[in-house]
């Protein structure tokens, strides 16, 4: 059941909604087909198979994906407690203590990923979570949209994520 909106990207919108049957909430992901070419559903059915392949407390869970006429929805973890980026311009930065706890949950999130041989490619605070408002809340990676798998033989040879203007 929707509960209410959350955010509205491009393609479709994020909804914080909860389960009828364990009264559990979550985000659902709604991603319009009318607005996705063919290169554009791979990513987004590649991003989910890196997700789905991920096991990790500071890695956004997939719960469940799935497909109608009209669009793609995809049933996450809910996290209510913001971007890193806000948190940081909100406390005018941290504690060392503070910025250690939080590297020390991103590098085991990045390192967790490095283990399957994915990479991120766009980690920046925009795309790192916290589950609530709590102070001591966890962290949580997202957006693996211009993630890869490698195997161990190919190497990256072009740069991508996200260009910040000077």
């Amino acid at each position: 059941m929707i509960i209410s909106a959350l955010g509205k990207g491009s393609f479709g919108c994020v909804y914080k909604a909860q389960n009828k049957i364990s009264d559990e909430l979550r985000a659902v992901k709604v991603l319009q087909k009318a607005y996705l070419n063919p290169q554009q559903r791979k990513a987004i059915i590649e991003e989910v198979e890196i997700l789905k392949s991920l096991s990790h407390p500071n890695i956004l869970k997939i719960f469940e994906v799935f497909e109608d006429n009209i669009s793609i929805n995809i049933i996450t973890e809910l996290c209510t407690g913001g971007e890193l980026f806000d948190r940081i311009v909100e406390n005018k930065g941290f504690s060392e203590n503070k910025a250690a706890n939080y590297m020390y949950q991103l590098i085991s999130a990045v390192r967790a990923c490095h283990d399957k041989g994915i990479v991120h490619r766009d980690l920046k605070p925009e795309n790192i979570l916290f589950t609530d408002e709590r102070e001591t809340s966890s962290l949580k990676i997202i957006d693996f949209g211009t993630s890869i798998k490698l195997d161990g033989k190919n190497t990256l040879s072009s740069l991508t994520g996200t260009v910040r203007a000077i």
